[in-house]
């Protein structure tokens, strides 16, 4: 009888649903936009700190807004790019805030809160962001 092998998967890139928000407001007026647009209750919680610089030691605060969805087994994280030391991601300097949801989601439910965030007045463009780099994966890695 041929031996059968299970193996558990880590997250991988693919699983990491970041969507881009560029705007000109304040972290508590993108809050109340996006839980508008999207029927959710973001709410600030303590400042999401990670390292910048890959070897440093200091970490920088990214302003944080959260909301768990029980009903759909989702959580929803609103972070600041711009830091007083830099950006979350630099290589998004003209994006000011990411929309990291976590959990099983399809595309479609993807494109349905892309299109309702580039309707809403105040939000300049968003789109969605595909990671592949472990290090930048890990920037979005939430208690």
């Amino acid at each position: 009888m041929p031996r059968t092998a299970h193996v558990l998967k880590e997250k991988t890139p693919g699983e990491l649903h970041l969507i881009a928000i560029a705007s000109h407001e304040a972290d508590y007026r993108i809050s109340w936009l996006v839980n508008s647009s999207l029927k959710i209750q973001l709410r600030k919680v303590s400042d999401h700190l990670v390292s910048v610089d890959a070897g440093a030691e200091e970490k920088s605060g990214f302003p944080c807004f959260h909301y768990s969805d029980q009903d759909a087994l989702l959580e929803y994280y609103l972070v600041g790019n711009h830091s007083v030391k830099g950006y979350l991601l630099p290589k998004f300097k003209n994006i000011d805030y990411f929309l990291h949801i976590v959990g099983e989601t399809h595309a479609d439910f993807l494109k349905n809160i892309v299109s309702r965030l580039k309707t809403a007045p105040g939000i300049i463009t968003a789109f969605e962001v595909v990671l592949t780099e472990p290090r930048l994966i890990q920037l979005f890695q939430f208690m």
